[in-house]
């Protein structure tokens, strides 16, 4: 192999790697849509909330959702979509309002509006 086809492979490699390098983070934040929240939330997730909050919560298939957190606090509610948003509503945490978020897959983390949730 001659040097010109070393450098410009070599080129070729630096040029890729840096389209890599700054589209992976991009697709990686993509918001997701209802359908393809509808296929992750479906479980157990382990949430980290901004405020030091953390819990656990589990998704059901027909929308109810429960959760524990790290203060006692144990409530049950229901899971909808709001376009490609998700909201829960629970029956007392969270003053018992609709809150909605868009989430983005982050990997392998679930990441909302002032949280995020892992398997």
């Amino acid at each position: 192999m001659s040097f010109l086809n070393v450098r410009a492979n070599f080129r070729f490699l630096s040029v890729f790697c840096f389209v890599c390098a700054y589209l992976v983070p991009a697709i990686a934040a993509d918001k997701l849509t209802a359908a393809e929240i509808r296929k992750l939330l479906i479980g157990t997730y382990h949430v980290s909330v901004a405020d030091s909050v953390t819990a656990i919560a589990v998704f059901t298939p027909g929308g109810g959702v429960s959760v524990v957190t790290n203060k006692g606090e144990k409530d049950t509610g229901r899971w909808s979509f709001s376009g490609n948003k998700v909201c829960v509503q629970f029956k007392h945490l969270l003053d018992h309002k609709s809150n909605c978020s868009s989430l983005v897959n982050d990997g392998g983390a679930i990441r909302g509006n002032g949280f995020t949730a892992r398997r």
